[in-house]
């Protein structure tokens, strides 16, 4: 994981490759976003943002995410 001030202030980016010939990103990959984006509680971390983007032939996801402190 990656540390990155922006103007939520410091976050954690998590990096994700499709290491699959398939379409898409792996299953566990999407349960975990989806899990993120629908837990609301003061213990677990708030999920800030999604990135989806194809550099060059990999695929690849960033998720941004409020620093555990």
């Amino acid at each position: 994981m990656r540390q990155y001030r922006g103007q939520a202030g410091i976050v954690a980016i998590k990096e994700f490759f499709n290491e699959n010939d398939s379409d898409g990103m792996s299953v566990d990959v999407i349960k975990e976003i989806s899990i993120l984006r629908r837990c609301n509680h003061p213990n677990i971390i708030k999920l800030l943002d999604i990135i989806e983007f194809t550099p060059g032939s990999k695929d690849t996801m960033k998720i941004v995410m409020e620093k555990a402190v």
